[in-house]
């Protein structure tokens, strides 16, 4: 219901207002019958009158001759929904939603250049494309169900803190004059279109929720990046294709598919990397703060260089699953397995890596691992060595290091190499090889056996 108010009258200098009238909710189309007027506060351009927050309003197609699709806004306006039947722009003013949705047919080309507010959100409809370019201030979530939706012009065009939602066949493109946008969280299965010639940089996670994008993250024009915010969980699939790279400051990043970070380098400023089973991620990882790595069962592996800047930073794998290393990495920061496997399989880790601690499982099958620091393996932990792996714990500096492994007999596992210390002491499990070279291991090298048999 909508309450009209008839007449206001002043009487002996009170206010007095009259009994207003009422009416249901109605329909109302745009007919623009008041010539060289075209705004939307007058009430002979509209069918039922000037529409309020509980009216769908409809314009028609052709447009009305009078107007060319051109219609006025001039302080706040209100409409429940909306549905644009051919190619219409709406300028100046706010407009405030209701509980509707904005529809625009098939092959329509629709801009709001109006400020957007509401606090129910903006649902997209129809197979036509509605272009956003005002300081829109609505609450609540921006679902993409059909169509496209862009915004443009300037940044920050989606509230902060709108869920963003894509369906699969949906299209939510970024596009002309937005270099910086932020949004409360991204789900669905539909198409992300960066498309600003400048390039954009995408906030996510302002909402701290978690979700899950399973669709695409392309661009059709300049270069743009990802950043995750916020504390909650984004999982990417993809395929993605934008080239800009990804940034984790906060929260949980976790990757589902082989290209989910696009074309660039995943740059750690806080968070954590989650691997989901069976995935192959080639991108490099800049290290700019300690990062976490976690795979919560299975085998993945990351064949892309792990790197850092200003460091030294290091890794911490988490989680039951196997976490493979490939890649000759640069990071010189400690190393810690907390939880399942890291098993280095060809390349190796960087000479003047530090202090290298295992609860889980460290696993090396081809290549080198190598420390500057101590090799500490925990009672619930193991250290395993296959006939091409080399425990290095010299360094290419020379620098002194020691291994210990406390615990009970066998924690140490199957060491098929040998492990070589500059000077130190190392303490093996039964069947093991120590090998001290006279040329690293210089005088005063200790073996402790731990009472445990020194194998053939």
């Amino acid at each position: 219901m909508r309450s009209i108010f008839k007449s206001l009258v002043i009487l002996c200098g009170f206010l007095v207002f009259l009994a207003a009238a009422t009416r249901a909710s109605a329909a109302t189309t745009w007919v623009d019958l008041i010539p060289g007027d075209d705004q939307w506060s007058s009430g002979g351009n509209w069918s039922a009158g000037i529409p309020d927050i509980n009216d769908d309003v409809t314009f028609p197609s052709p447009a009305p001759l009078g107007s060319n699709g051109n219609v006025f806004l001039n302080g706040s306006n209100f409409a429940r929904s909306l549905v644009f039947l051919d190619g219409y722009q709406l300028f100046n003013g706010s407009l405030v939603l209701g509980t509707g949705s904005t529809n625009v047919a098939s092959g329509k080309f629709t801009s709001i250049f109006s400020a957007l507010g509401g606090s129910s959100g903006l649902t997209k409809l129809g197979a036509g494309t509605l272009t956003l370019t005002g300081n829109n201030i609505y609450s609540g979530p921006t679902n993409v169900s059909q169509g496209t939706l862009n915004f443009a012009a300037a940044n920050e065009r989606i509230p902060n803190a709108s869920a963003v939602f894509i369906s699969s066949g949906a299209t939510l493109g970024i596009n002309s004059g937005v270099t910086q946008e932020t949004i409360g969280s991204l789900a669905g299965g539909g198409s992300l279109v960066f498309g600003n010639a400048g390039g954009t940089n995408l906030q996510i996670g302002a909402d701290n929720t978690s979700t899950v994008f399973s669709g695409t993250i392309t661009q059709s024009a300049g270069i743009h990046s990802l950043t995750k915010i916020g504390t909650g969980k984004l999982t990417l699939s993809g395929p993605n294709t934008y080239s800009g790279g990804t940034t984790i400051n906060d929260g949980t990043l976790a990757l589902a598919g082989n290209s989910a970070f696009g074309a660039g380098t995943l740059t750690v400023l806080g968070g954590a990397i989650e691997y989901l089973s069976g995935i192959n991620i080639a991108n490099a990882i800049n290290l700019q703060q300690n990062a976490t790595l976690t795979i919560v069962g299975g085998s993945s592996t990351q064949s892309g260089v792990i790197a850092e800047t200003a460091g030294p930073f290091g890794i911490t794998k988490t989680g039951a699953g196997t976490l493979v290393l490939t890649n000759t990495n640069t990071y010189t920061g400690p190393v810690t397995v907390s939880a399942g496997t890291l098993l280095v399989n060809g390349g190796s880790t960087p000479s003047s890596l530090t202090d290298i601690s295992a609860t889980g499982t460290l696993q090396i099958s081809a290549g080198m691992f190598k420390a500057n620091g101590n090799l500490t393996v925990n009672t619930t932990g193991s250290l395993t060595l296959a006939t091409t792996g080399h425990l290095n714990g010299n360094g290419a500096n020379g620098a002194n290091g020691a291994a210990s492994v406390p615990g009970a007999p066998g924690a140490v596992g199957s060491v098929g190499r040998l492990i070589t210390l500059s000077s130190g002491t190392v303490a093996l499990s039964n069947s093991s090889t120590l090998s001290l070279n006279g040329g690293n291991g210089g005088n005063g090298a200790r073996v402790s056996l731990s009472a445990f048999g020194l194998g053939a």
